[in-house]
């Protein structure tokens, strides 16, 4: 599923694996037409958090708005 980091337009965020208590993500930043891709490494906890605080939406929920 994609995902939508509030207040940067242009940047997504989408979960390629999650192992114990670890999610590994591919963050992509549209720079007006450059595209920067990286791989991050967070605690479930955090991206659990971060999801209920609304600092990060599906598309679908941040298109809605």
């Amino acid at each position: 599923m994609k995902y939508q980091i509030k207040g940067t337009p242009g940047t997504t965020v989408v979960v390629l694996d999650e192992k114990n208590d670890n999610m590994s993500l591919l963050v992509t930043r549209d720079f007006e037409g450059y595209k920067e891709h990286k791989k991050e490494t967070m605690k479930k906890e955090m991206f659990d958090m971060c999801l209920r605080t609304g600092y990060i939406q599906t598309e679908e929920a941040a298109l809605a708005v």
